[in-house]
C-alpha cells in the first residue's frame, strides 16, 4: 500500500468528498485527484495537517507502520485526570490541546461521547467510591436533567470534588453536595461557580472485598443476635415461672 491510498483511506474513512477533503486541507480538488493517482507527491505541509484535522499516526501514513488512528481523545480515547494532572487540567480543562498530553484509555462500552476518567482522593465517598479508584464520567450538559442524589464530580476554579448532588431547597441558584461518608459534612456551592459536571457512570477498583472478613463480620453480629435472643428468652422464663409460683402459693 502506498502513500496515495493511504491518503484516499483517510478521506474515505471520514466520509469526504475530494471536494470536501481539499476544503479541510487548504488545497484544491485537483491536486487531491493528483495526489490519488499518484501524479503528485505529497507536501510536508499537507501531510502534518491530514495527520492534525484527521487525528492520524504520521508514522502510519507516511511509513504505513503503527496504526493508523493517534491516541486521541476526540477519536474515543478518554483522558484520565489522575492526581498529578488535577492542578493542570483546572486551568485548562477546554484546551484540546491539552487534554491530548493526558494519559488516554480505551475504556469498552465508552467510545461513543465526552467522558473523563477521574482518579478519586480521600475517604469522603466511602464505601461507595474508594481513595485512588478510577471513576468513568460522562459529561453532564444541563443541571435540570440531573436525577438528585447521582454522584458526579464537579470542577470549580480551586478543586475537583466528587460528591451525590441535590438542589437546594432553600436557593435556586445552588447545589447542596453530599458526602458519603457521614464524617464529612455537606457543602454548599452555587451553581456560577461550577465549570463542569461529570456524572459518574462506572468505576475501576484495585480494591475487594475479602470473603472471610466479611463472613467473620456476619458471625459476630449472628452470635451477637443470639446472646441478645437468649437474655430475652431468660427473661420471659423467668417471669413465667414467678407468675406460677404466685400462683400455686395462693
Amino acid at each position: 500500500m502506498s502513500l496515495r491510498d493511504r491518503v484516499k483511506i483517510v478521506r474515505k474513512e471520514n466520509d469526504l468528498s475530494q471536494v470536501e477533503f481539499a476544503k479541510h486541507l487548504g488545497i484544491t480538488q485537483s491536486v487531491v485527484s493528483l495526489i490519488e493517482s499518484g501524479r503528485a507527491s505529497v507536501s510536508v505541509d499537507v501531510l502534518q495537517k491530514i495527520s492534525d484535522k484527521f487525528d492520524v499516526s504520521c508514522d502510519w501514513l507516511i511509513y504505513g507502520k503503527n496504526k493508523y488512528a493517534r491516541l486521541s481523545y476526540k477519536r474515543d480515547f478518554v483522558p484520565l485526570v489522575n492526581v498529578e494532572a488535577k492542578a493542570g487540567y483546572l486551568d485548562n480543562h477546554i484546551e484540546p490541546d491539552y487534554l491530548e498530553t493526558l494519559e488516554l484509555y480505551k475504556v469498552p462500552g465508552f467510545e461513543k461521547g465526552d467522558y473523563r476518567i477521574f482518579e478519586v482522593e480521600g475517604n469522603s465517598m466511602i464505601p461507595s467510591i474508594l481513595p485512588s479508584d478510577k471513576i468513568i464520567c460522562g459529561k453532564v450538559e444541563a443541571l435540570d436533567k440531573l436525577t438528585e442524589g447521582t454522584i458526579c464530580v464537579i470542577v470549580n476554579e480551586k478543586d475537583i470534588i466528587v460528591k451525590r448532588v441535590y438542589y437546594s431547597r432553600k436557593k435556586a441558584d445552588r447545589l447542596i453536595l453530599k458526602s458519603d461518608n457521614p464524617d464529612f459534612k455537606n457543602i454548599e456551592m452555587r451553581v456560577k461557580e461550577i465549570k463542569e459536571i461529570w456524572q459518574v457512570q462506572a468505576k475501576i477498583t484495585n480494591a475487594f472485598t475479602s470473603p472471610s472478613d466479611s463472613s467473620s463480620k456476619r458471625m459476630d453480629e449472628l452470635e451477637g443476635e443470639l446472646k441478645q435472643i437468649r437474655k430475652q428468652l431468660g427473661e420471659l422464663l423467668s417471669r413465667f415461672n414467678g407468675a406460677s409460683q404466685k400462683q400455686y402459693t395462693e
